[in-house]
C-alpha cells in the first residue's frame, strides 16, 4: 500500500497514471500531481474550491486551470495532457503551460467524466450519459461529439470497437 512519503503529492489516494518521456502523472482525489523523473520533484497542480456544486457558468468561461481537484482518468497524447474531473475535461497543453477545460455547454452528455482515452486523432470521455469523442486537431471547443444509447457510432469499426470498451468496462 502507498504511503505519502512526499508531502508535495496532493493525496495518498491515486486515482490514475500515466507516463510520457520526461513525467509520471498522477491523478488523485486532491489534485494532479507531476513527477519529474529526471530532476526527482513533484509540480502540483490544483482547482480552487469551487463549493458545493463546481464551478459557476463565469468559472467556466473563463478559468483556465484544472478545473476540478477530483480526477478519474488521465489520458496522455502528442502535446496534451487529458484530464477527466469531477467537473469536466481539463487538456493541459504541455508547450504553452496552459490549460483549456471542456463542459456539457461543449458537447459532453455530462460534466462527471468516468474514463478517457485516445484512440488516433480522437479523444474518447465515457460519462454515466453516454460516450463523446473528440478530434484533437480542432480548434472549435464545441467539436465534442456524443452517443447515447439511443445513438449510433457511423465512424470506423475502430472507433466503436474503443466506445464499446469503454462502455462495457
Amino acid at each position: 500500500h502507498y504511503k505519502n512519503a512526499d508531502p508535495k503529492l496532493p493525496s495518498s489516494r491515486i486515482t490514475a497514471l500515466t507516463v510520457d518521456e520526461e513525467y509520471l502523472w498522477c491523478a488523485t482525489s486532491k489534485g494532479l500531481g507531476r513527477y519529474d523523473k529526471k530532476k526527482g520533484h513533484w509540480k502540483i497542480f490544483r482547482a480552487p474550491d469551487w463549493g458545493y456544486g463546481g464551478p459557476h457558468e463565469g468559472a467556466k468561461r473563463y478559468w483556465k486551470g484544472l478545473i476540478s481537484n477530483i480526477i478519474n482518468s488521465l489520458a496522455i497524447g502528442e502535446n496534451y495532457l487529458w484530464v477527466g474531473t469531477k467537473y469536466g475535461v481539463s487538456r493541459y497543453d504541455f508547450e504553452a503551460d496552459q490549460w483549456e477545460n471542456y463542459f456539457s455547454n461543449n458537447g459532453l452528455p455530462d460534466e462527471e467524466i468516468r474514463d478517457l482515452t485516445i484512440s488516433g486523432y480522437d479523444v474518447w470521455a465515457a460519462t454515466a450519459n453516454g460516450v463523446s469523442q473528440y478530434n484533437r486537431l480542432s480548434d472549435d471547443e464545441n467539436a465534442w461529439r456524443t452517443y447515447t444509447s439511443m445513438s449510433e457510432i457511423k465512424s470506423s469499426d475502430e472507433s466503436k470497437e474503443y466506445v464499446e470498451s469503454l462502455v462495457h468496462n
